[in-house]
């Protein structure tokens, strides 16, 4: 388990999160994409290793569902491949540029994060009672995840 403490300033009102990120590597196979359907959580990254003929360019759906190639203006990584890290819930097609057109072409799916209740031990701490430019919050969580706070 991992102690952590986080010192909050206060300013008006602040709200945050914590995200356990993660890596989802994507392969090819020949002229597919391995896996080619991926469910992810918001933050995480998506690490394409390909072979030196295949590239990643995001596509429109309508795009993806007439096996094209036409880039919406999304990620795009060059031939052999790289990393995207996906913050925004939604769905994301992409293709290989030179065989979309033999429906080289894949689907991530990113979900919004969410860590609950029993991600944590029930020792959290709060303090000082009345604060006044900041506030301690301190608590144990259950794994070693990287953890990232946004306010």
């Amino acid at each position: 388990m991992k102690k952590i403490t986080i010192v909050i300033l206060i300013l008006v009102s602040t709200t945050f999160s914590l995200q356990a990120q993660q890596i989802h590597v994507v392969t090819n196979v020949g002229f597919t994409f391995s896996p080619d359907n991926l469910s992810i959580s918001a933050g995480d990254t998506v690490h394409f290793q390909l072979a030196g003929s295949h590239n990643i360019v995001e596509v429109s759906q309508a795009t993806w569902n007439a096996n094209g190639n036409t880039s919406n203006g999304g990620f795009s990584l060059g031939f052999g491949g790289g990393k995207v890290k996906l913050s925004t819930p939604g769905t994301y097609y992409y293709v290989c540029s030179p065989h979309s057109g033999s429906g080289m072409k894949g689907v991530i799916v990113v979900n919004p994060t969410n860590i609950t209740e029993n991600d944590f031990t029930n020792d959290v701490k709060v303090y000082p009672t009345r604060p006044d430019n900041f506030v301690n919050i301190d608590f144990t969580i259950h794994n070693s995840k990287q953890i990232k706070i946004e306010e």
